[in-house]
């Protein structure tokens, strides 16, 4: 029976120095196990681990839990995901290696066209989309139809009654970059240039 180290730690402290029947010890092991750890404890045995690689058969027994939280309809943040990614940096076993498509599909069985809601964003899957993403933004799709290209980096949409998910051309505005769309947070039209707007959903009929 493969025994966690805590669990032979305690045993051999308990019975150190002393002769004891292996029923003994198997009573006080299953005493042990499913006992959870101090939070005091959690915090030492994550500074004992810092740095360290995690092994290929721990990285697939991560991968399996992260699968049953998003299949139950948890969303990692972004912030999340790049934590995730600069850990994943360090370890040989990690790097270079991409889910599968028919991994990502176990992940979430979307249907094409099915929209979802991020953050009160809508996001809408495709099997194949000309841009190559598997998920695009609701607000992007209307933009494309009306300017007849997608949103490109830095550009970033912003949404006039600031509900992300109100995907009317005439609530949407496409500026050139991040500081034109803080400006127009902070002095509104009067603080912008006019090569501040890439495309104005206000002026399109609806």
């Amino acid at each position: 029976m493969n025994r966690p180290k805590y669990v032979r730690d305690k045993i051999s402290k308990t019975l150190s120095g002393h002769k004891v029947p292996k029923y003994v010890r198997e009573k006080i092991a299953n005493s042990l196990l499913g006992h959870r750890h101090t939070k005091e404890s959690c915090r030492k045995i994550s500074i004992a681990h810092k740095g360290k690689k995690k092994s290929l058969k721990h990285c697939k027994a991560i991968s399996k839990v992260r699968l049953k939280m998003i299949a139950n309809g948890y969303h990692p943040s972004a912030e999340t995901i790049e934590k995730h990614r600069n850990n994943a940096k360090g370890n040989k076993n990690m790097l270079g290696k991409k889910h599968s498509f028919a991994t990502r599909k176990k992940m979430r069985d979307y249907i094409d066209g099915e929209k979802c809601l991020v953050k009160g964003y809508v996001r809408i899957y495709f099997d194949k989309h000309k841009s190559g993403r598997r998920f695009v933004f609701g607000h992007w799709l209307v933009i494309e139809k009306h300017f007849g290209r997608l949103p490109e980096y830095p550009e970033q949409t912003h949404h006039l009654d600031e509900n992300p998910s109100n995907n009317a051309i005439g609530n949407l505005i496409l500026f050139r970059n991040g500081g034109s769309h803080q400006r127009f947070h902070m002095l509104g039209d009067e603080g912008l240039k006019s090569k501040d707007i890439v495309f104005d959903g206000r002026k399109c009929k609806k």
